[in-house]
């Protein structure tokens, strides 16, 4: 059941990553992925590899933030409700 979830996250994550790399300015503060299961489990290793990844590319830190429970929910609503820092350029 996990496996094609942390598939899910890394392409969705994958795909993000690949249109804001077009973008000049984008990022220019500290990037975080909220990741909606446990640390230690396989969606945690995946995100922190794909996090330093970015972070080497975008010369930004790419923070990674577990926020487990409530099946996904609490991530969810903690990421819903949380004003973005960032926008990319429209250039």
């Amino acid at each position: 059941m996990k496996k094609p979830i942390a598939r899910a996250v890394l392409v969705c994550c994958v795909l993000s990553a690949s249109v804001c790399a077009h973008s000049q300015t984008f990022p220019d503060k500290a990037v975080t992925i909220v990741v909606p299961f446990a640390p230690g489990g396989s969606s945690d290793a995946i995100s922190r590899i794909l996090g330093q990844e970015l972070s080497k590319k975008w010369k930004q830190p790419v923070i990674i933030d577990n926020r487990a429970g409530g099946q996904t929910t609490i991530a969810t609503h903690y990421v819903a409700k949380r004003l973005p820092t960032a926008t990319p350029s429209a250039t």
